[in-house]
């Protein structure tokens, strides 16, 4: 047998070096795919389809011994006359017989079918005396050994390249006549035997390459079925690859590059406007050009190292184009040396001028190698792309790449100033074509499609066009409370604003429901404050409040408004308002109404905005404020088939996540399509069990969330793609059921809910008490149904956060809890002299929290109420101060401006007078500072004698008698000037 391989199958002795490197030192040069097969006995694969890597110095030995490590036996050397005479296969395969060798084979072979010699390798001779094992690259038997096969940059009978296909193959008969290699010692009958699958081999490859099996389904498993037979048809390779094919465009991308297809060099604008497409790591740049080309595209070769895009169907020239469009520069290069096209509505090589064809710019620069050979790295270059990447296909007239920045050196081209790289300006469009979004972006983006079609632009062209779209989204609205979970970053209710905790007191009231509901008392939506003005529904209007002077205006809405839950969102310049039967969109200045949508909604619906989407019951809606239909919805139907009662969700990692009946879904909200689904206990029956709102922690990636029917906490963390991580799923039993979101701040998580309490859970997952409580609080009378807020605004000063909630007995009647990363207990406090009522209410209202950390609610007589930190007025209006205009508290309520306006010391608008004091200036000298307190320190002790004027500025707070004490409150101001209130909390003083 030696002997005869050594003359017919090796031919020659070829001596291969070693390389003179660790494999441990550098990257692979590239790839190769390999099977090991014993297909001619029935047995199927020794090794699967799977990608090995080389470097360019190896031979085949080199890289078949790196690929089967000690399961080989060989005589020679690897780097001499390397002869492959064995491999451990673990043996035959349970219940086979001889009864599986392929039937054409056994025929060939006649009575001589023997056994093995070793029970778990296979070797030469046997079951035959023709048996061994043979070596095909690219389906071609080898003329030389595996030692004498070198790279080269094309695969012959003695080199393999880059993605060949390398397979061991098991023969019995004729030296190779029954894998496809023959001699012509030997006849066998080859009819309709031996075809290519090689395209197979390296998709199953790649396949297990990305361990993605599963994703593939049965389409995976038929395609390794199919490669463990021993005689397949072209028609059976190919459907299986259909198969495969089908399969993965049911897969999620790994990631998306931006293309587009450009003829700007000819004036002819765009074939392909920026886009995005979807890629797979195993796929090469042609792979992806012809997935976004589709039917466009003519290439030769293959969709591999032979691929060549020769032409693209573009539907012609445009409509009255000329030669006189293609740029000057690119005309006097060309000279006379322009003609026409060769088809009218295809535009392919030689187009135009004999330099003419179709080039590629990654990341804008030229390719070193052709299309099939650019693949996927983490970091983009000359031979790979990466996710993200920008790739340009842009025929050239002249110079083969000159006149798209692509240079070789053969023929001048005046380059100055030409080819700024244009990538994050085709970015934006793409992504902006991708959503769908041209509408909102007006002329800014129909500018910078323009911009694009034109061959050469400037780096300040490509920046001033970003600007112009940057600035049709820049919400000039100052958002203080976006209403409930809208208000705060991944929907965890955390603001860094210190709210009002000590002594609050009343700033204003304003009547927002006189109209008694079924329940008996006076219902008040939820709300939201944006420049300074509160939006809530009452009494089937939809209220807008001065938040400075509590003065309102209303405007009617067109459904149903009498109920606690009625939601309001802000999003885009507009007030979104849920009724029953109903969303309708409202100009945030005007009141105007600008359309509406019908569905079935209700009060216990909340609402969200995100990025020009808003969600309500399941539904979604794409928002334009500048269509005709200003809410337009997404997707046919709902979300699942679920209630939506109460639930708030999050958007998180480009999705929107929300809790249903029994489930929690992961959407992509910009399609309205469930991505996935986690049904966390499959046996529960509670209707409603949840009714829950999720809070995600964007520094662990959990989600968190409570039960409306079980004392239960869940938890569960996000994977890289989104998805939920259902190993990490954890349940752990608190005090109370809830419908609040819970609270995650600072590896805490605080859940308030129907007793009345705030459990505070421990939040770090990688403790081992992660989901244990920590502490319980006192409980407050009733339950808790509208969200905790947290404040971290006073952590800085004190170490502590305060969590504020809303007790379910009466508005007004509101808590907080001061805590910190130490804390083992807590108590829940009142904030006193806060308006309630005698009722048992039904405060499901959500309290709202503007800039300056002021607290609004409403009471059960249909009351909304402003609460602020207590300062006794003492109205100082315009008075000039060191060039400095001081104003009071209040400012002037009647007018727009942030001052009032004198004549004849008396304020246009209010009527107030001017006043002649600047409280705390003692000494008039125009400036509080420390020689005010010393002279009233003299004083006090008769040391010095003050006139009237001086008197009246040192008497704070209405008082009679200036003492000690009114020296002390001057300098608490001056050594904290940056406080609201001047001198004890008196006075107010603000700086222009």
């Amino acid at each position: 047998m030696k002997k005869l391989l050594s003359l017919f199958l090796v031919l020659a002795v070829v001596f291969s070096t070693v390389a003179t490197f660790s494999a441990e030192e550098k990257a692979f040069d590239g790839y190769i795919y390999m099977t090991v097969e014993r297909n001619t006995l029935g047995q199927g694969f020794v090794q699967e389809p799977i990608k090995v890597g080389y470097y360019e110095g190896e031979s085949l030995a080199d890289i078949t011994e790196r690929m089967l490590g000690d399961r080989s036996t060989f005589t020679g050397t690897v780097s001499s006359s390397y002869y492959l005479a064995g491999i451990k296969d673990g043996g035959e395969p349970e219940n086979w017989s001889k009864d599986n060798i392929p039937e054409d084979i056994k025929k060939a072979l006649g009575d001589e079918i023997g056994d093995r010699t070793e029970s778990d390798k296979l070797g030469e001779f046997d079951y035959s005396s023709y048996s061994g094992w043979m070596f095909t690259v690219d389906n071609k038997g080898i003329d030389v050994g595996a030692g004498g096969v070198s790279y080269a940059d094309k695969a012959d009978t003695t080199h393999y390249t880059n993605g060949s296909v390398v397979r061991l193959q098991y023969t019995v008969y004729g030296y190779g006549e029954d894998v496809g290699i023959s001699w012509g010692m030997m006849s066998f009958d080859t009819t309709n035997k031996f075809v290519d699958r090689s395209k197979l081999i390296s998709y199953v490859a790649d396949i297990n390459e990305e361990n993605a099996q599963s994703e593939y389904g049965t389409a995976y498993t038929d395609a390794v079925n199919l490669l463990t037979q021993w005689n397949v048809t072209e028609e059976q390779i190919d459907n299986a690859v259909k198969a495969l094919d089908e399969a993965k465009e049911e897969k999620e991308f790994d990631g998306y590059v931006y293309m587009t297809v450009e003829r700007n060099t000819l004036g002819q604008g765009f074939v392909q406007e920026p886009i995005k497409v979807g890629y797979y790591k195993g796929d090469s740049l042609a792979v992806i050009t012809e997935r976004m080309l589709g039917d466009r595209s003519t290439y030769e070769g293959k969709v591999d190292s032979s691929y060549y895009l020769q032409g693209i169907v573009d539907g012609g020239e445009p409509e009255n184009w000329s030669k006189d469009n293609i740029p000057t520069d690119i005309k006097n290069a060309l000279g006379d040396d322009i003609k026409g096209r060769a088809e009218s509505d295809k535009l392919k090589a030689n187009d135009y001028s004999t330099y003419g064809g179709w080039m590629c710019t990654l990341d804008n620069k030229g390719t070193d190698v052709g299309s099939g050979d650019v693949t996927y790295a983490d970091k983009a270059d000359t031979t790979h792309y990466t996710d993200g990447s920008v790739i340009r296909l842009q025929y050239s007239l002249y110079g083969y790449g000159e006149d798209i920045g692509i240079s070789y050196g053969y023929y001048k081209f005046d380059t100055t100033n030409k080819f700024a790289d244009r990538s994050d300006l085709i970015k934006y469009i793409a992504d902006i074509n991708d959503n769908n979004e041209q509408d909102e972006y007006g002329t800014a983006y129909t500018d910078a499609v323009k911009l694009l079609n034109t061959w050469n632009v400037t780096e300040e062209e490509i920046n001033s066009a970003i600007k112009a779209l940057d600035a049709t989204q820049e919400d000039t609205h100052n958002v203080e409370w976006a209403g409930a979970m809208n208000n705060f970053k991944d929907g965890n209710q955390v603001t860094d604003t210190k709210v009002v905790k000590n002594n609050p007191e009343e700033k204003w009231s304003y009547e927002l429901n006189r109209t008694k509901g079924s329940w008996g008392t006076y219902y008040a939506g939820q709300s939201v404050i944006v420049d300074d003005y509160l939006y809530a529904t009452g009494a089937g209007s939809l209220h807008k409040v001065d938040t400075k002077t509590g003065k309102g205006e209303t405007v009617a809405v067109a459904g149903s408004t009498s109920f606690y839950y009625d939601y309001v969102a802000y999003g885009d310049g507009m007030i979104f308002v849920s009724t029953s039967n109903d969303i309708e969109a409202f100009d945030i200045d005007t009141l105007q109404s600008l359309g509406k949508v019908k569905g079935t909604f209700s009060q216990y619906h909340p609402m969200q905005y995100y990025k020009g989407y808003l969600v309500c019951n399941g539904n979604i809606y794409k928002v334009n404020k500048n269509s005709d239909n200003v809410l337009t919805q997404v997707g046919e139907g709902t979300i699942g088939s679920d209630s939506f009662n109460w639930s708030q969700g999050v958007f998180a990692n480009n999705y929107y996540y929300v809790v249903a009946t029994n489930d929690i879904y992961c959407v992509d909200y910009k399609t309205n399509t469930i991505k996935y689904q986690y049904k966390f206990d499959e046996n529960r029956t509670t209707t409603y069990n949840i009714g829950g709102e999720l809070a995600y922690d964007s520094t662990t990636d959990y989600l968190y969330w409570g039960s409306y029917k079980q004392k239960n906490l869940h938890a569960v963390k996000l994977d890289d793609k989104g998805d939920f991580d259902k190993e990490t799923y954890k349940s752990a039993t608190i005090s109370q059921e809830t419908v609040c979101a819970p609270v995650v701040y600072n590896n805490r998580i605080y859940v308030a809910g129907q007793g009345g309490t705030i459990d505070v859970i421990n939040g770090n997952p990688d403790d081992s008490n992660f989901m244990s409580t920590i502490y319980t609080t006192n409980k407050i009378g009733m339950k808790i149904q509208s969200n905790p807020i947290l404040s971290t605004g006073y952590e800085e000063e004190t170490g502590n956060v305060y969590i504020y909630v809303q007790s379910y007995n009466a508005p007004g009647n509101i808590y907080y809890l001061e805590d910190n990363a130490n804390s083992t207990s807590g108590e829940l406090k009142q904030l006193s002299n806060l308006s309630t009522t005698s009722t048992a209410a039904y405060a499901y209202e959500q309290i709202a929290i503007d800039d300056e950390g002021q607290i609004y609610f409403f009471n059960e007589e249909g009351y909304l109420y402003c609460y602020g930190e207590k300062h006794i007025h003492n109205y100082t209006y315009e008075t000039l101060l060191n060039g400095k205009h001081i104003k009071t508290c209040d400012g002037c309520g009647e007018s727009e401006e942030e001052f009032c306006t004198f004549e004849n010391n008396k304020c246009i608008y209010c009527g107030v007078e001017r006043s002649k004091y600047i409280y705390g200036d003692i000494n008039q000298d125009g400036e509080v500072n420390v020689q005010d307190t010393t002279l009233l320190q003299k004083y006090a002790t008769k040391l010095a004698e003050l006139n009237d004027v001086q008197k009246e500025c040192a008497k704070f707070d209405d008082m009679e008698n200036i003492t000690v004490k009114s020296a002390t409150k001057i300098q608490k101001y001056i050594a904290n000037p940056e406080l609201d209130t001047l001198i004890g909390a008196s006075f107010y003083m603000y700086s222009k």
